[in-house]
């Protein structure tokens, strides 16, 4: 993070207070022999003038009597040390080191810069520096000054987004049905007067072709398309009738992701809803994504901390598990080989909820919600499980906490029978119970 004298560029001082104010929140210290977090107060009013101030000078006579034993002298040691006066960014860093460095038998390393000696490291005597970072991945820096990131929207646009959110959810009360085989059965949100879509499938099949040369040089082209084999079998997805006609058609490009580490699947196919072609909208942008899930994350983490036993589990290809009604499958088409030998192309369409379309985690999380609220669970027998597995999904992941060894039990036998009657499995169990960490 940088700051720079004059007000010539300095990071929005609400947002260094709302990270410390996280951090706070959630970095707090356990003696338990467990993961130990640490994190030592920061003083916001060096933010308000200046943290180099702040920063620690080397008291430590034995580390400083090794350094001139090897020859090295510090130029800022001692009470009549003026103070630091400009900070160096990453970006100069590497035009001034001369490459010397010595590893001191303290775990400090020493290295040596056109300026100078540095000194790296916490060594024996761990000493905490005041300072804030932010991590940022897949977001661009500039949408960090928007003001909807710092959670100031026009009133207008937000009245709007709130009817949005209320004619979406009401939109699936209306449509959601339970089947014979107690699978829910949802529908697509659609945007009331959206764009058309591509109906043509040019682009998909040259997606096609070029992830099947990457499946084929890779040798996992055999796993691939056993995904799809064992899809076709389970109902997750259909081929389409020759010559069937359909009001509106879409084709969704997939790619392999391959995770050679993986126990369970080492491939497996990602569907792209963003796709378009100009003139004509991607299938995400015709689609509500309903009210957002952000704000359930704060709760969650707390309540995760509150208990004294942890827990967590996730569901099993929770968006596989709900079937899409017939009318939506047909903007949900694909390309796959119709032989091993790729020579003839089939068309695909998907029976269930597509991860990669926006709208999936509202409808994952709209269906959960609606499966808790039977009124067959509506009981006290079931009402402390209920009211953990109702605050506690986060999308397709459970993040909970108990008192005890006994709740936790109750708890976990309780939520497998709850959700199997949705056709949820439950699975992947942990938590920092000594006594189950044993039974495992």
């Amino acid at each position: 993070m940088e700051q720079r004298r004059g007000g010539a560029r300095n990071f929005p001082t609400g947002v260094i207070y709302f990270l410390i104010w996280i951090l706070k929140r959630f970095c707090r210290s356990e003696s338990d022999g467990g993961l130990e977090w640490i994190f030592k107060s920061v003083n916001t009013n060096c933010y308000k003038n200046d943290f180099r101030s702040t920063l620690p000078r080397i008291h430590d006579r034995k580390l400083l009597s090794e350094l001139a034993s090897r020859g090295i002298k510090l130029t800022d040691v001692g009470r009549d040390s003026p103070p630091v006066r400009v900070l160096l960014g990453a970006d100069i860093l590497g035009s001034i080191l001369t490459g010397r460095i010595e590893v001191l038998s303290s775990g400090v390393s020493a290295v040596e810069t056109l300026l100078g000696w540095t000194i790296l490291g916490l060594g024996k005597k761990k000493e905490v520096v005041n300072l804030v970072t932010l991590s940022l991945q897949n977001m661009d820096v500039p949408k960090m000054w928007d003001l909807e990131v710092l959670g100031i929207t026009d009133p207008i646009e937000k009245i709007n987004e709130s009817l949005l959110e209320e004619e979406t959810l009401t939109h699936f009360k209306e449509t959601i049905r339970i089947c014979e085989d107690q699978r829910y059965e949802v529908a697509l949100p659609w945007l009331a007067g959206h764009p058309a879509l591509y109906d043509k499938y040019d682009a998909a099949e040259s997606r096609l072709r070029t992830a099947t040369k990457r499946l084929i040089n890779e040798n996992y082209f055999e796993a691939y398309n056993n995904v799809f084999k064992q899809w076709e079998a389970e109902g997750i997805i259909e081929a389409v009738p020759i010559n069937q006609l359909a009001k509106e058609v879409h084709y969704l490009p997939h790619r392999p992701v391959i995770k050679p580490s993986s126990n369970t699947t080492k491939v497996r196919p990602v569907f792209d809803a963003s796709f378009k072609k100009p003139g004509f909208a991607s299938l995400n942008e015709c689609l509500s994504v309903g009210p957002s899930l952000i704000h359930k994350i704060l709760p969650l983490l707390l309540r995760f901390r509150s208990g004294a036993i942890g827990l967590i589990a996730d569901v099993k290809q929770a968006f596989l598990q709900i079937r899409l009604r017939t009318e939506d499958r047909d903007v949900l088409r694909f390309l796959w080989w119709e032989n091993t030998g790729c020579s003839e192309i089939r068309i695909y369409r998907h029976c269930r909820v597509v991860f990669g379309v926006s709208s999936s985690p509202f409808l994952l999380n709209a269906t959960i919600s609606y499966h808790l609220e039977r009124e067959k669970f509506q009981t006290e027998s079931l009402r402390k499980t209920i009211g953990h597995l109702k605050e506690g999904f986060y999308v397709d992941n459970l993040v909970t906490s108990v008192n005890d060894a006994t709740e936790l039990e109750q708890l976990k036998s309780q939520s497998i029978e709850i959700m199997k009657e949705g056709a949820f499995e439950l699975r992947c169990w942990d938590s920092n119970d000594s006594k189950e960490d044993q039974d495992k």
